[in-house]
């Protein structure tokens, strides 16, 4: 009885779940060709600031198709902080919320995008100094905002080309930073799982400081389990998430999320801003490929950011 109790309650979360998440708008299908143009009307002339590091993962069917779909979130004022997946069967999300965020590009000097290491090699803090090229042209590094946390003497930090190249945080996110936000620079910060408190603390404080950036988390919900246990794991996560309880985001693996610090680094600097956070929707591989997966499921929690009602009236 007890087992069936448990059941009963992990997929009541999961229905309300579904319920609390807000729906992108559908918009019209575009046609091959229109596709095509847009994609190639966003790429820019090369600037030689950096080294060039070639972005691989990208199919260029399935990234027209994502952008197709892509709808807008019902979401007020400019995005500060939001998190999308960088798992790519959800990759119709990833491009709603760029998209989202376009309504205001020009707010945005600078996107930070952070996440997991997944290799964990390296120092606890990965970043690069390297241009980015993707099939829309060049995604520039924003050298001065790298430099300046180079320069911290309290962050395990260091460039490693070879994560910045190949892991799928940056790769899977950064087509869409460059269609829907085509003029900002860049910085990428990967994280691994043994990152410190009080190396969080540090990070998010000097992220705090940097005007005009949109600061996206690269983050993949619950890990290789059945669409009930996901649903369960999310709820806690998101009730950990609403809380800004980082006592129980640090004790998280990939049941919850596969980083729980970029989780806590976004946190600190919107408590630093007085922000809100919002669930605009969630998902999972299963619902999206509208099969069961023999692997198990990977969850996706689409979150947004912006200053809360009565300090926008004030700006």
């Amino acid at each position: 009885m007890r087992k069936q109790a448990l059941l009963l309650t992990t997929v009541a979360i999961f229905l309300l779940l579904l319920l609390a998440t807000t729906p992108v708008e559908p918009v019209a299908k575009a046609t091959g060709s229109e596709d095509q143009s847009s994609v190639e009307s966003t790429a820019t002339a090369p600037q030689q600031t950096a080294e060039r590091l070639r972005m691989e993962l990208y199919d260029q069917r399935s990234f027209l198709l994502s952008l197709a779909e892509a709808g807008i979130y019902d979401i007020q004022g400019p995005l500060l902080a939001g998190v999308v997946p960088h798992h790519l069967v959800a990759d119709r999300l990833i491009a709603s919320f760029f998209r989202t965020a376009a309504q205001w590009q020009e707010a945005y000097d600078t996107v930070v995008l952070i996440g997991p290491n997944h290799s964990g090699l390296g120092s606890r803090i990965i970043t690069g100094t390297y241009d980015l090229e993707t099939e829309l042209g060049l995604l520039v590094c924003d050298q001065e905002r790298v430099q300046q946390l180079l320069a911290s003497p309290d962050l395990p930090i260091s460039v490693f080309r070879q994560q910045i190249a190949e892991d799928h945080t940056i790769s899977a996110i950064v087509p869409y930073i460059k269609k829907y936000l085509p003029d900002v620079k860049l910085v990428t910060l990967l994280l691994t799982s043994d990152i410190r408190q009080a190396e969080i603390v540090t990070l998010a404080a000097l992220l705090a400081e940097m005007e005009n950036i949109l600061i996206v988390g690269s983050i993949d919900f619950s890990h290789y389990l059945s669409p009930v246990e996901a649903a369960f794991h999310d709820a806690e996560s998101w009730a950990a998430i609403l809380d800004h309880n980082h006592e129980s985001l640090s004790r998280m693996g990939d049941a919850n999320m596969d980083s729980p610090g970029a989780m806590q680094v976004i946190l600190r600097v919107l408590a630093s801003r007085g922000a809100e956070i919002k669930l605009l929707q969630r998902s999972e591989a299963s619902l999206l490929r509208s099969a069961p997966l023999a692997e198990g499921t990977t969850s996706y929690l689409i979150l947004g950011s912006t200053l809360p009602p009565q300090v926008m009236a004030t700006r």
